[in-house]
């Protein structure tokens, strides 16, 4: 492969710290569940992240979609590993979020790229960004497929990454194809 510009390099450490914080919050996730019960992680509910997030969606306008049941949010601060703080607005209402199995499959492609099973070049970079600067379902698809579904299955399930667990009621999953 060859070196790739400094603004792709900086591209790509971010997207890579995005996938390890979104890994980190579901492997901590998964983590508490292990250690007792669904209800560990509640306990780390802390009144001033709470205020702040309802303030955020508040001056955000979005207080209707929370009361009405059609936005879900819940923050997680792991700054330290050992006091995680909670907060959420309906969250544990199950709703459905279209664009988060893009986040898994951009999680797939890094592993592989990791891997080196799948090159970081300008054409698969364009892609992976079409996916997840404009959502583009097509772009998913194709990304998708370089991964390779059963592929991104086991890295979804594996143990370092954590992301599925059919045991514990699921979590980040990528049933099909999203386009063309």
């Amino acid at each position: 492969m060859s070196p790739m510009p400094h603004t792709f390099s900086n591209l790509l450490r971010r997207l890579a710290s995005l996938c390890a914080a979104f890994a980190l919050a579901a492997s901590t996730c998964a983590a508490a569940a292990d250690a007792g019960a669904a209800g560990d992680l509640d306990d780390r509910s802390d009144p001033a992240l709470q205020r702040g997030l309802e303030r955020v969606v508040r001056d955000l306008g979005l207080t209707a979609g929370v009361e009405a049941g059609h936005l879900s949010l819940a923050l997680l601060d792991l700054s330290r590993a050992d006091a995680p703080r909670l907060a959420m607005l309906n969250g544990h209402e199950m709703v459905y979020a279209a664009s988060l199995p893009k986040i898994a499959i951009l999680l797939g492609a890094f592993v592989e790229a990791g891997r080196g099973r799948l090159p970081l070049d300008a054409a698969h970079l364009d892609e992976i960004t079409k996916m997840i600067r404009v959502s583009s379902n097509e772009a998913a698809t194709h990304v998708l497929d370089w991964v390779g579904r059963e592929r991104l299955l086991d890295i979804l399930q594996s143990p370092a990454i954590a992301l599925y667990d059919a045991k514990r009621n699921g979590g980040l999953w990528v049933g099909k194809s999203y386009g063309r």
